[in-house]
Protein backbone atom coordinates (compact mmCIF):
# COMPACT_ATOMS: atom_id res chain seq x y z
CA UNK A 1 0.00 0.00 0.00
CA UNK A 2 1.27 3.23 -1.01
CA UNK A 3 2.60 6.27 1.73
CA UNK A 4 2.75 3.74 4.54
CA UNK A 5 6.01 5.35 5.70
CA UNK A 6 4.09 8.86 6.63
CA UNK A 7 5.52 9.66 10.03
CA UNK A 8 2.78 10.51 12.88
CA UNK A 9 4.30 11.39 16.54
CA UNK A 10 1.91 10.98 19.58
CA UNK A 11 3.16 12.50 22.88
CA UNK A 12 1.55 10.67 25.51
CA UNK A 13 2.16 10.62 29.27
CA UNK A 14 2.94 7.53 30.78
CA UNK A 15 1.42 7.38 34.24
CA UNK A 16 -0.09 3.72 36.30
CA UNK A 17 -3.51 3.20 35.94
CA UNK A 18 -4.06 3.78 40.02
CA UNK A 19 -2.20 6.59 39.92
CA UNK A 20 -4.29 8.26 37.15
CA UNK A 21 -7.79 7.41 38.94
CA UNK A 22 -7.04 8.44 42.40
CA UNK A 23 -5.33 11.81 40.94
CA UNK A 24 -8.50 12.51 38.61
CA UNK A 25 -10.33 12.11 41.02
CA UNK A 26 -8.71 14.63 43.50
CA UNK A 27 -8.61 17.44 40.98
CA UNK A 28 -12.37 16.69 39.41
CA UNK A 29 -14.32 16.55 42.77
CA UNK A 30 -12.68 18.58 44.95
CA UNK A 31 -15.43 21.05 46.87
CA UNK A 32 -15.47 24.65 45.59
CA UNK A 33 -12.62 26.82 47.30
CA UNK A 34 -13.84 30.25 46.73
CA UNK A 35 -10.12 31.44 47.68
CA UNK A 36 -8.98 29.56 44.73
CA UNK A 37 -9.04 30.19 41.05
CA UNK A 38 -8.52 27.22 38.39
CA UNK A 39 -6.38 28.60 35.06
CA UNK A 40 -6.50 26.13 31.88
CA UNK A 41 -3.52 26.94 28.96
CA UNK A 42 -1.89 24.97 27.12
CA UNK A 43 1.81 23.90 28.02
CA UNK A 44 4.14 26.54 26.99
CA UNK A 45 1.87 29.41 27.62
CA UNK A 46 4.40 32.11 28.54
CA UNK A 47 6.67 28.88 29.30
CA UNK A 48 10.08 30.58 26.53
CA UNK A 49 11.46 32.80 28.01
CA UNK A 50 15.24 33.13 28.64
CA UNK A 51 15.99 30.51 31.13
CA UNK A 52 19.22 31.90 32.21
CA UNK A 53 17.23 35.42 33.43
CA UNK A 54 15.93 35.88 36.77
CA UNK A 55 12.83 37.65 35.26
CA UNK A 56 11.77 35.98 32.46
CA UNK A 57 12.64 31.72 32.90
CA UNK A 58 9.32 30.19 32.73
CA UNK A 59 9.31 29.32 37.18
CA UNK A 60 9.80 33.37 37.60
CA UNK A 61 6.96 34.28 35.39
CA UNK A 62 4.62 32.06 36.73
CA UNK A 63 5.57 33.32 39.76
CA UNK A 64 4.80 37.07 38.41
CA UNK A 65 2.06 36.43 36.65
CA UNK A 66 0.07 33.89 38.59
CA UNK A 67 0.86 33.49 42.48
CA UNK A 68 1.91 37.18 42.96
CA UNK A 69 -0.93 38.53 41.55
CA UNK A 70 -3.23 35.96 43.72
CA UNK A 71 -1.49 36.69 47.14
CA UNK A 72 -2.00 40.31 46.45
CA UNK A 73 -5.65 39.56 45.41
CA UNK A 74 -6.10 37.43 48.17
CA UNK A 75 -6.70 33.86 45.68
CA UNK A 76 -4.65 30.65 45.61
CA UNK A 77 -4.12 30.18 41.94
CA UNK A 78 -4.09 26.85 40.07
CA UNK A 79 -2.95 25.85 36.85
CA UNK A 80 -3.46 22.84 34.67
CA UNK A 81 -1.59 22.64 30.99
CA UNK A 82 -3.08 20.64 28.42
CA UNK A 83 -0.60 19.53 25.60
CA UNK A 84 -2.09 22.48 23.26
CA UNK A 85 -5.12 24.89 22.91
CA UNK A 86 -7.27 21.98 21.07
CA UNK A 87 -7.02 19.90 24.09
CA UNK A 88 -8.13 22.54 26.00
CA UNK A 89 -11.35 23.10 23.63
CA UNK A 90 -12.00 19.11 24.46
CA UNK A 91 -11.36 19.03 28.46
CA UNK A 92 -13.77 22.33 28.21
CA UNK A 93 -16.73 20.60 26.61
CA UNK A 94 -16.30 17.17 29.00
CA UNK A 95 -16.41 18.98 31.54
CA UNK A 96 -19.02 21.43 30.15
CA UNK A 97 -21.71 19.97 33.38
CA UNK A 98 -19.37 20.23 35.94
CA UNK A 99 -16.57 22.93 35.42
CA UNK A 100 -13.50 23.07 37.14
CA UNK A 101 -11.47 26.42 35.87
CA UNK A 102 -12.56 29.26 35.57
CA UNK A 103 -10.59 30.85 33.32
CA UNK A 104 -9.06 29.66 30.41
CA UNK A 105 -5.84 30.24 27.95
CA UNK A 106 -5.35 29.97 24.52
CA UNK A 107 -8.52 28.93 22.68
CA UNK A 108 -8.05 30.73 18.83
CA UNK A 109 -10.30 32.20 16.46
CA UNK A 110 -10.50 28.66 14.55
CA UNK A 111 -11.34 26.89 17.38
CA UNK A 112 -13.79 29.38 18.64
CA UNK A 113 -15.46 28.91 15.45
CA UNK A 114 -15.36 25.08 15.42
CA UNK A 115 -16.77 25.45 19.07
CA UNK A 116 -19.89 27.97 17.36
CA UNK A 117 -20.03 25.52 14.86
CA UNK A 118 -20.60 22.35 17.08
CA UNK A 119 -22.88 24.30 19.24
CA UNK A 120 -21.14 24.21 22.47
CA UNK A 121 -18.97 27.53 22.76
CA UNK A 122 -22.09 29.55 24.94
CA UNK A 123 -21.94 26.23 27.00
CA UNK A 124 -18.62 26.46 27.48
CA UNK A 125 -17.37 29.78 27.96
CA UNK A 126 -19.29 33.09 29.73
CA UNK A 127 -18.89 36.29 27.92
CA UNK A 128 -17.20 38.64 29.91
CA UNK A 129 -16.05 42.24 28.35
CA UNK A 130 -12.68 43.17 30.60
CA UNK A 131 -12.57 46.52 32.27
CA UNK A 132 -9.85 47.68 30.86
CA UNK A 133 -10.80 46.23 26.79
CA UNK A 134 -10.57 49.93 25.46
CA UNK A 135 -6.86 49.07 25.58
CA UNK A 136 -7.28 45.67 23.30
CA UNK A 137 -6.83 46.03 19.58
CA UNK A 138 -10.55 46.90 18.22
CA UNK A 139 -9.92 44.69 14.90
CA UNK A 140 -8.70 41.78 17.42
CA UNK A 141 -11.56 41.68 19.00
CA UNK A 142 -13.95 41.93 15.76
CA UNK A 143 -12.18 38.72 14.32
CA UNK A 144 -12.21 36.76 17.60
CA UNK A 145 -15.36 37.46 19.31
CA UNK A 146 -17.33 40.94 19.63
CA UNK A 147 -19.33 39.43 22.08
CA UNK A 148 -16.22 38.71 24.15
CA UNK A 149 -16.64 35.04 24.59
CA UNK A 150 -13.08 35.78 24.73
CA UNK A 151 -10.65 38.57 24.85
CA UNK A 152 -7.59 38.40 22.36
CA UNK A 153 -4.60 37.90 24.59
CA UNK A 154 -2.16 37.70 21.55
CA UNK A 155 -1.39 37.09 18.24
CA UNK A 156 0.84 36.05 15.30
CA UNK A 157 0.80 35.23 11.69
CA UNK A 158 1.93 31.24 11.09
CA UNK A 159 4.79 30.74 8.80
CA UNK A 160 7.46 28.30 7.89
CA UNK A 161 10.78 28.60 10.02
CA UNK A 162 14.25 27.53 9.33
CA UNK A 163 17.53 28.32 9.94
CA UNK A 164 18.71 30.24 6.70
CA UNK A 165 22.60 28.14 7.13
CA UNK A 166 20.91 24.84 5.98
CA UNK A 167 18.06 26.27 4.00
CA UNK A 168 18.32 29.07 1.43
CA UNK A 169 17.99 29.21 -2.12
CA UNK A 170 20.62 26.96 -3.47
CA UNK A 171 18.40 24.33 -1.60
CA UNK A 172 14.97 25.50 -2.40
CA UNK A 173 15.05 27.99 -5.81
CA UNK A 174 12.48 30.93 -5.18
CA UNK A 175 12.15 30.06 -1.66
CA UNK A 176 10.28 33.21 -0.87
CA UNK A 177 8.02 32.82 -3.61
CA UNK A 178 6.79 30.00 -3.22
CA UNK A 179 3.12 29.11 -3.83
CA UNK A 180 0.58 27.01 -1.38
CA UNK A 181 1.27 23.66 -4.26
CA UNK A 182 5.08 24.18 -4.45
CA UNK A 183 4.92 22.80 -1.29
CA UNK A 184 3.70 19.54 -2.33
CA UNK A 185 7.33 19.34 -4.21
CA UNK A 186 9.88 16.38 -2.66
CA UNK A 187 12.62 18.27 -2.13
CA UNK A 188 10.22 20.88 0.44
CA UNK A 189 8.21 18.39 1.67
CA UNK A 190 10.74 16.05 2.64
CA UNK A 191 11.94 18.99 5.35
CA UNK A 192 8.33 20.19 6.26
CA UNK A 193 7.75 19.25 10.03
CA UNK A 194 3.62 19.97 10.07
CA UNK A 195 1.14 20.07 12.89
CA UNK A 196 -2.10 18.05 13.28
CA UNK A 197 -4.95 19.95 12.08
CA UNK A 198 -7.23 18.10 14.68
CA UNK A 199 -5.23 18.29 17.95
CA UNK A 200 -2.71 21.23 17.15
CA UNK A 201 -4.15 24.93 16.74
CA UNK A 202 -1.52 25.98 14.57
CA UNK A 203 -2.33 22.74 12.52
CA UNK A 204 -5.83 23.68 12.38
CA UNK A 205 -4.60 27.62 10.93
CA UNK A 206 -2.91 25.97 8.39
CA UNK A 207 -5.42 23.55 7.64
CA UNK A 208 -7.00 26.87 6.35
CA UNK A 209 -4.32 28.78 5.27
CA UNK A 210 -4.26 25.85 2.52
CA UNK A 211 -8.38 26.34 1.64
CA UNK A 212 -8.04 29.92 1.86
CA UNK A 213 -4.84 29.88 -0.98
CA UNK A 214 -6.89 27.38 -3.29
CA UNK A 215 -10.39 29.97 -2.82
CA UNK A 216 -8.21 32.95 -3.75
CA UNK A 217 -7.03 31.45 -6.67
CA UNK A 218 -10.97 30.54 -7.66
CA UNK A 219 -10.26 26.87 -7.08
CA UNK A 220 -11.36 26.12 -3.66
CA UNK A 221 -12.24 22.53 -3.59
CA UNK A 222 -8.39 21.81 -5.21
CA UNK A 223 -7.39 22.38 -1.27
CA UNK A 224 -8.49 18.44 -0.94
CA UNK A 225 -5.66 17.92 -3.94
CA UNK A 226 -3.25 19.85 -2.10
CA UNK A 227 -3.28 17.59 0.77
CA UNK A 228 -3.55 14.39 -1.22
CA UNK A 229 -0.57 14.85 -2.83
CA UNK A 230 1.40 16.45 -0.15
CA UNK A 231 0.88 13.25 1.93
CA UNK A 232 2.23 10.82 -1.40
CA UNK A 233 5.76 12.34 -0.82
CA UNK A 234 7.21 9.98 1.74
CA UNK A 235 7.96 10.18 5.16
CA UNK A 236 5.75 13.17 5.63
CA UNK A 237 5.90 14.44 9.27
CA UNK A 238 2.98 15.38 11.21
CA UNK A 239 3.43 16.21 15.02
CA UNK A 240 0.27 16.32 17.59
CA UNK A 241 1.45 19.50 18.45
CA UNK A 242 3.72 22.83 18.31
CA UNK A 243 5.87 21.54 21.14
CA UNK A 244 6.84 18.30 19.81
CA UNK A 245 7.28 19.31 16.08
CA UNK A 246 9.68 22.18 17.75
CA UNK A 247 11.73 18.68 19.55
CA UNK A 248 11.52 17.40 16.23
CA UNK A 249 13.15 20.28 14.12
CA UNK A 250 16.00 20.06 17.11
CA UNK A 251 16.49 16.16 16.42
CA UNK A 252 19.37 15.22 14.79
CA UNK A 253 17.76 11.57 14.50
CA UNK A 254 14.50 13.29 12.88
CA UNK A 255 16.60 15.63 10.38
CA UNK A 256 14.15 18.24 8.85
CA UNK A 257 14.82 21.49 8.91
CA UNK A 258 11.33 23.84 8.07
CA UNK A 259 8.95 23.94 11.05
CA UNK A 260 5.34 25.33 10.73
CA UNK A 261 5.66 27.87 13.45
CA UNK A 262 5.16 31.13 13.34
CA UNK A 263 6.21 34.48 11.30
CA UNK A 264 7.17 35.80 15.05
CA UNK A 265 9.85 32.56 15.46
CA UNK A 266 12.59 34.45 14.69
CA UNK A 267 12.44 37.12 17.09
CA UNK A 268 13.19 33.95 20.11
CA UNK A 269 16.39 33.32 18.24
CA UNK A 270 17.53 37.05 18.32
CA UNK A 271 16.40 38.00 21.82
CA UNK A 272 17.96 34.72 23.28
CA UNK A 273 20.81 33.79 21.53
CA UNK A 274 22.01 37.09 19.86
CA UNK A 275 21.51 34.64 16.68
CA UNK A 276 20.31 36.92 13.30
CA UNK A 277 20.00 33.15 10.82
CA UNK A 278 16.72 32.58 11.08
CA UNK A 279 13.72 33.47 9.22
CA UNK A 280 10.02 32.36 7.96
CA UNK A 281 8.70 31.80 4.47
CA UNK A 282 4.99 32.03 3.86
CA UNK A 283 3.29 31.46 0.75
CA UNK A 284 2.52 34.11 -2.64
CA UNK A 285 -0.26 33.83 -4.65
CA UNK A 286 -1.99 36.55 -7.00
CA UNK A 287 0.83 38.76 -5.95
CA UNK A 288 0.92 39.09 -2.11
CA UNK A 289 2.85 36.84 0.57
CA UNK A 290 0.22 35.00 2.33
CA UNK A 291 -0.94 33.93 5.92
CA UNK A 292 -3.07 32.60 8.36
CA UNK A 293 -3.41 35.45 11.57
CA UNK A 294 -3.63 33.39 14.90
CA UNK A 295 -5.12 35.12 17.75
CA UNK A 296 -4.81 33.51 21.21
CA UNK A 297 -7.54 34.54 23.27
CA UNK A 298 -8.76 34.44 27.38
CA UNK A 299 -12.07 33.45 28.42
CA UNK A 300 -14.13 33.49 31.32
CA UNK A 301 -15.80 29.63 31.57
CA UNK A 302 -19.55 29.27 32.17
CA UNK A 303 -20.88 28.32 35.27
CA UNK A 304 -16.84 28.75 36.71
CA UNK A 305 -16.54 27.47 40.40
CA UNK A 306 -15.40 31.40 40.74
CA UNK A 307 -16.31 33.62 38.39
CA UNK A 308 -15.52 37.16 40.36
CA UNK A 309 -11.85 35.95 40.73
CA UNK A 310 -11.85 34.62 36.83
CA UNK A 311 -13.03 38.49 35.78
CA UNK A 312 -10.45 39.63 37.98
CA UNK A 313 -7.95 37.85 36.45
CA UNK A 314 -8.84 38.01 32.97
CA UNK A 315 -8.35 42.51 34.04
CA UNK A 316 -4.97 41.06 34.92
CA UNK A 317 -3.83 39.28 31.91
CA UNK A 318 -4.24 42.04 29.65
CA UNK A 319 -3.23 44.73 31.00
CA UNK A 320 -0.12 46.45 29.70
CA UNK A 321 2.02 45.10 32.35
CA UNK A 322 1.62 41.55 31.83
CA UNK A 323 1.01 42.16 27.68
CA UNK A 324 4.54 44.03 27.78
CA UNK A 325 5.92 40.55 28.99
CA UNK A 326 3.85 38.41 26.07
CA UNK A 327 6.67 39.54 23.63
CA UNK A 328 9.43 37.99 25.29
CA UNK A 329 7.72 34.77 26.48
CA UNK A 330 5.02 33.68 24.08
CA UNK A 331 6.83 35.10 21.14
CA UNK A 332 3.80 36.70 19.52
CA UNK A 333 2.05 39.84 19.34
CA UNK A 334 0.60 41.43 22.47
CA UNK A 335 -3.17 42.35 21.93
CA UNK A 336 -2.91 45.56 24.35
CA UNK A 337 -2.12 48.75 22.20
CA UNK A 338 0.50 49.88 24.78
CA UNK A 339 2.08 46.85 24.84
CA UNK A 340 2.53 47.26 21.27
CA UNK A 341 4.18 50.41 21.62
CA UNK A 342 6.45 49.25 23.67
CA UNK A 343 7.48 45.95 21.88
CA UNK A 344 11.79 44.79 22.44
CA UNK A 345 14.07 45.94 20.03
CA UNK A 346 15.51 42.55 19.97
CA UNK A 347 11.73 41.53 18.82
CA UNK A 348 10.99 44.12 16.26
CA UNK A 349 14.00 43.27 14.33
CA UNK A 350 13.49 39.78 13.81
CA UNK A 351 9.48 39.27 13.73
CA UNK A 352 7.22 39.61 10.65
CA UNK A 353 4.22 41.83 11.93
CA UNK A 354 0.68 40.33 10.10
CA UNK A 355 0.26 44.17 9.57
CA UNK A 356 2.77 43.44 6.48
CA UNK A 357 1.53 40.43 5.19
CA UNK A 358 -1.99 39.32 3.33
CA UNK A 359 -3.98 37.49 6.16
CA UNK A 360 -6.06 35.21 4.18
CA UNK A 361 -8.67 35.46 7.41
CA UNK A 362 -9.64 38.37 4.58
CA UNK A 363 -10.71 35.11 2.41
CA UNK A 364 -12.17 32.98 4.48
CA UNK A 365 -14.13 35.03 6.62
CA UNK A 366 -15.16 34.00 10.66
CA UNK A 367 -18.89 33.29 9.40
CA UNK A 368 -17.45 31.13 6.54
CA UNK A 369 -14.87 29.25 8.77
CA UNK A 370 -17.56 28.48 11.57
CA UNK A 371 -20.38 27.05 8.76
CA UNK A 372 -17.88 24.68 7.20
CA UNK A 373 -14.24 24.45 9.85
CA UNK A 374 -15.83 20.72 11.31
CA UNK A 375 -16.67 19.54 7.78
CA UNK A 376 -13.73 20.69 6.21
CA UNK A 377 -11.45 18.86 9.49
CA UNK A 378 -13.56 15.94 8.61
CA UNK A 379 -12.32 15.54 5.18
CA UNK A 380 -8.79 16.45 5.64
CA UNK A 381 -9.16 13.80 8.64
CA UNK A 382 -10.36 11.26 5.88
CA UNK A 383 -7.75 12.28 3.29
CA UNK A 384 -4.58 11.68 5.83
CA UNK A 385 -6.02 8.44 7.04
CA UNK A 386 -6.64 7.35 3.54
CA UNK A 387 -3.08 8.01 2.41
CA UNK A 388 -1.07 6.30 5.26
CA UNK A 389 -1.44 4.19 8.90
CA UNK A 390 -2.17 7.44 10.50
CA UNK A 391 -4.73 7.22 13.34
CA UNK A 392 -7.88 9.26 13.07
CA UNK A 393 -8.08 11.44 15.97
CA UNK A 394 -10.81 11.55 18.97
CA UNK A 395 -10.67 11.51 22.53
CA UNK A 396 -10.50 8.64 24.29
CA UNK A 397 -9.13 9.31 27.18
CA UNK A 398 -7.66 11.94 29.54
CA UNK A 399 -4.67 11.49 32.08
CA UNK A 400 -3.10 13.62 34.52
CA UNK A 401 0.15 13.43 35.71
CA UNK A 402 1.58 14.87 39.08
CA UNK A 403 2.76 18.25 37.58
CA UNK A 404 -1.06 19.04 36.60
CA UNK A 405 -0.64 18.22 32.72
CA UNK A 406 -3.60 17.27 30.91
CA UNK A 407 -2.34 14.85 28.35
CA UNK A 408 -5.33 13.44 25.82
CA UNK A 409 -4.87 10.10 24.17
CA UNK A 410 -6.24 10.17 20.78
CA UNK A 411 -6.80 6.91 19.31
CA UNK A 412 -9.22 5.51 16.60
CA UNK A 413 -12.57 4.30 17.45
Amino acid sequence: MKNQNIIFIIGIISVLIVSTVFFAVFIFNEPVDTSRITVYRYQGFMGFGDINSPVYNSSAIDEKIFNEWGEKNGYKVKIVDTNDANALLSLLTLESNNPKADVVIGLDNALLALAKAEGYANQILEPYRPKNSSQIRTDLVDQLDPNFLLTPIDYGALGFYYDTSIINDTIIPNLNNLTIDDLTDPTIASQLILEDALSSSPGTGFLLWSIASHKMQNNLDSWETFWALLIENDDILITPSWNEGFNALLSQEVNRSILLSYATSPAYDNCIFDYNGTATFFTKENGTTNSWLQIEGIGLVKNSPNPDAGKKFIDWMISSEVQKIIPVTNWMYPANTIAQNELPACFNEAAINPDDLFTLNNVLRISEVQNNIANWLEKWDIIIAGGSNYLIIKIHQIFINDNNLISVVLRKD
